[in-house]
């Protein structure tokens, strides 16, 4: 008897791609939709058994750091990643458009950023725009050193 397929088709990577999902939430999503716990690992097999490794966006311009998985599904990398897919053209749902436009509108209120310290247990936090930073997306390149 042949092993019990784990990971859904070609064609539902193909769909989780094209939203722009990460692997993580490609994770969430087959649990979510098939009842079926799977490792991010698993995924990662699937893609690249499939051929669509390659096509995950990385978003290296919004994201420019390089993020530990813990820190992957924290709001401000969610909405950097939802910033991307729209700088690129991707469609966004109408709450992903509010929930983005709403984040936007409150760090250019604010005069923040995101900034990044992969030692921090959040990963991410808010800082002052600072010169330098780039005017089209909130982030500040350089990894930061946040407080305890």
């Amino acid at each position: 008897m042949p092993a019990r397929k784990m990971v859904p088709d070609k064609n539902t990577f193909e769909r989780y791609l094209k939203a722009g999902l990460t692997q993580r939430e490609m994770v969430e999503e087959i649990e979510r939709t098939t009842g079926e716990v799977v490792t991010r690992s698993a995924v990662a097999q699937a893609l690249s058994r499939y051929g669509l490794a390659e096509q995950a966006e990385r978003y290296t311009k919004q994201i420019p750091w390089r993020v530990r998985e813990e820190h992957i599904n924290e709001y401000p990398a969610r909405m950097l990643r939802l910033l991307g897919r729209r700088m690129a053209g991707k469609p966004l749902t109408d709450r992903e458009n509010q929930r983005l436009d709403n984040w936007l509108a409150k760090l250019k209120q604010q005069q923040a950023v995101v900034g990044y310290d992969p030692t921090h247990p959040r990963g991410f936090a808010y800082i002052p725009r600072r010169l330098g930073d780039p005017r089209d997306i909130p982030i500040h390149r350089q990894t930061v050193k946040l407080p305890a």
